[in-house]
């Protein structure tokens, strides 16, 4: 259900909060958990907070310019000869900026209200490096060094609040923004085949649901140190499993009527939909869509890119 403040004032009261917290200022997000009371009205707290995040990363260095074009400028055409999109060509938004021709998916979206746009983000003094300023955009530290990342961090300040909070990343490998000093998401790569092995396989010994479930039921009196270890570990064994029982369950259960095109990172928005649907409700969804170093054929690389996520990200809205 749609919240009904204006999605405006509370952009502005959620800034005028931020900048009261040094710690989160833009790209220097700290452990830091905002009150929603403080913000929303107290009965819409928790139809914000029955949300999920979908964060979709464009890892590389993809061409802003080139993607939300700025039109309406000489400079533009200027400063790129050979690259610049025309402006008939563009998907305009207003009449200043438009969006890439390949991307009308979500100018759809944006027609109907459903897409904002955020220009100039960034940080000071930019990082002409792929590598560094990717782990600079995944830390959100730009000045300093953090080992963990900045939704890995959130996770860390929620779950001392609410121990219900999870994220999911859609991939085989977690990315290093979703990863907190305590807690991290959990990788999906396939809802079919998702199954949670809590307890490594040892030599000559099997290791099954069975198994841990029995260990789980395990009383020793006499050796309670023991028994408080065996409780810990069968805990977050048996939290594993459930996870995975209701992963499965979420992929008999799921139906949609969209179409969504066939390629992997609509397969994983797909699959992205089918774990928000889930019993699992979790808080952040993370995937990544790789690719953007177009340092050669950019013109047709990058149109097809930006197509695969319009179009991608207009299915699973």
């Amino acid at each position: 259900m749609p919240v009904n403040i204006g999605r405006r004032l509370l952009l502005q009261q959620m800034a005028q909060s931020v900048g009261q917290v040094p710690s989160l200022n833009p790209l220097s997000f700290g452990p830091k958990i905002l009150d929603l009371s403080a913000l929303v009205p107290e009965d819409q707290v928790d139809d914000i907070k029955n949300r999920t995040l979908v964060v979709v990363q464009l890892s590389g260095g993809n061409d802003g310019l080139n993607t939300l074009v700025p039109y309406s400028q000489q400079e533009y055409y200027d400063a790129r000869p050979t690259l610049a999109l025309s402006k008939n060509d563009v998907l305009q938004l207003n009449g200043d900026v438009g969006l890439h021709p390949s991307m009308t998916g979500l100018q759809s979206l944006f027609k109907n209200n459903h897409v904002a746009v955020a220009q100039g983000v960034g940080y000071p003094n930019p990082n002409r490096s792929h590598a560094e300023s990717m782990t600079i955009w995944q830390t959100a530290a730009p000045d300093q060094s953090y080992n963990t990342g900045w939704l890995g961090r959130y996770l860390d300040a929620a779950n001392s609040v609410d121990s219900t909070i999870n994220a999911v990343e859609v991939d085989t490998l977690l990315s290093p923004t979703v990863v907190g000093e305590k807690e991290r998401a959990m990788a999906i790569q396939s809802l079919r085949t998702f199954k949670v092995i809590p307890l490594q396989k040892t030599q000559g010994s099997s290791t099954d649901e069975s198994t841990i479930r029995a260990l789980d039921s395990i009383q020793c009196s006499s050796c309670q140190e023991y028994n408080n270890l065996v409780n810990a570990m069968m805990e977050a064994g048996l939290d594993a499993l459930t996870a995975s029982d209701i992963i499965q369950q979420a992929a008999a259960n799921y139906q949609t009527s969209v179409n969504y095109p066939k390629n992997d990172f609509s397969n994983r928005l797909k699959l992205a939909a089918q774990i928000v649907s889930s019993s699992l409700k979790p808080t952040i969804v993370y995937l990544q869509i790789g690719g953007f170093d177009t340092h050669a054929n950019q013109k047709n690389t990058q149109a097809n890119l930006l197509k695969t996520v319009s179009d991608g990200i207009a299915a699973f809205y």
